[in-house]
């Protein structure tokens, strides 16, 4: 089953990942995320029009909230190493590709994976 999304939706997925792919580039020493660097290339998508409207400053708190969930997230491993994490309304979050502990259940949960699973699971 082929799942299409409206501009809107791409658009909604793509804001922060392009914001975290681009400000890693250019700030290094607050968060490195070559994973949405990787997806950003391989996406077929325009994202120009994200590039015109969100400048440095979306950038940078896109980067600011990714290392600051990721420090989070390792603070919550280094008490609970086989800890579930949620991530409610994931989209195309990188997180789990950042925190290195293969203990964890890391569970994405956006509307886009809970209309695939329920599409899948109603299809069988």
């Amino acid at each position: 089953m082929t799942m299409k999304f409206s501009d809107d939706v791409y658009r909604t997925l793509c804001i922060p990942l392009w914001c975290r792919g681009k400000a890693g580039e250019r700030f290094p020493e607050v968060l490195i995320d070559r994973q949405a660097g990787r997806l950003i290339q391989e996406l077929d998508y325009n994202f120009y029009a994200i590039e015109q409207e969100f400048g440095e400053y979306a950038q940078i708190c896109c980067l600011a909230r990714a290392r600051l969930m990721g420090e989070a997230i390792q603070r919550f491993l280094a008490d609970y190493p086989h800890g579930v994490i949620v991530n409610l309304g994931a989209g195309l979050d990188t997180t789990f590709s950042r925190v290195v502990n293969f203990r964890l259940s890391f569970r994405p949960i956006s509307k886009t994976t809970w209309a695939m699973n329920y599409f899948l699971s109603s299809a069988g």
